[in-house]
């Protein structure tokens, strides 16, 4: 036995039917494990349906239908305290508003003077709002005064930007831009509230693919703006390290204009006060 310990075992079983029974319960629980992996597989690599890139529906008026989303908090803050800027786009013009913010919560006050401002100038009022499921455009406030006024909400899915593209568009667009100005001039990065206003300025002008044969501006007024009113501005050089020097050389005081020579001629004498002459005349008219 210690030199060869393979032997032979010999198993009789009484009962044929349950050694079949068994192999078959073995083999059904192989498939139903084959089929559950085979689906779980199937589940993690199926993926959602492409978003189209064009809507097929657009607005017949203005108003008719608004874009908003929120673009920041924006690094560094601005001189004034602003973080965020919110954007209202109307989808017949495709004319675009921007509002600076410092927080969130400020967004509903400034929905409030972006809808009495427009609907006033147009006559006509806000059908139609979409945004994203932000929590600055689903609080009971601001859903409570869209309710009151009328307003029809269209809320994007979650994680699904592709839904507010319109304005998620005009956001990087104009970001893009403004990094751009601030990059070509040397601007400090905390001026960008000027550039975000400017920009939205320049597209409102600028000709697009969604408006045909007029800019939004046009679109929205039905009066062909003027582009003799921009300005390019001068290469100014911001240098906030340095101070300025009050007594430094190029620094006169106004005193010295009077003494001081202005290109090697002499100097213009002020004009002279008689009020101070004829004051000291009376009183030797009087003595006498």
């Amino acid at each position: 036995m210690r030199s060869n310990r393979m032997f032979t075992v010999i198993l009789e079983v009484k009962d044929q039917m349950m050694l079949t029974e068994m192999q078959n319960a073995c083999k059904l629980m192989w498939k139903k494990s084959q089929n559950y992996g085979m689906k779980d597989c199937l589940n993690g690599k199926q993926a959602r349906n492409t978003i189209p890139r064009h809507s097929t529906w657009r607005a017949g008026k203005v108003l008719e239908l608004v874009h908003s989303d929120i673009c920041g908090p924006i690094s560094p803050i601005s001189n004034s305290g602003k973080r965020y800027c919110i954007s209202f786009i109307d989808d017949y013009s495709r004319k675009a508003w921007v509002y600076l913010l410092s927080n969130k919560s400020d967004a509903f006050d400034c929905f409030k003077n972006f809808k009495a401002m427009v609907e006033k100038e147009t006559n006509e009022h806000i059908c139609c709002l979409r945004t994203d499921r932000g929590g600055e455009y689903t609080s009971t406030s601001f859903a409570d005064f869209c309710r009151t006024h009328g307003i029809k909400r269209q809320l994007t899915t979650t994680y699904t930007p592709q839904q507010n593209g319109v304005a998620e568009r005009k956001n990087r667009t104009v970001m893009n831009m403004v990094r751009s100005m601030l990059s070509a001039k040397e601007i400090p990065k905390s001026f960008w509230p000027n550039d975000v206003l400017w920009t939205f300025h320049v597209l409102n002008r600028c000709p697009t693919l969604s408006v045909k044969n007029m800019t939004p501006q046009q679109a929205w007024s039905g009066v062909k703006p003027s582009a003799h009113k921009i300005i390019v501005s001068k290469d100014i050089i911001f240098e906030e390290d340095k101070k300025w020097e009050w007594k430094g050389e190029n620094f006169n005081h106004p005193e010295d204009y009077t003494d001081a020579p202005a290109n090697n001629d002499q100097a213009i004498p002020l004009p002279e006060d008689h009020s101070d002459a004829k004051s000291a005349e009376e009183p030797t008219q009087a003595n006498e």
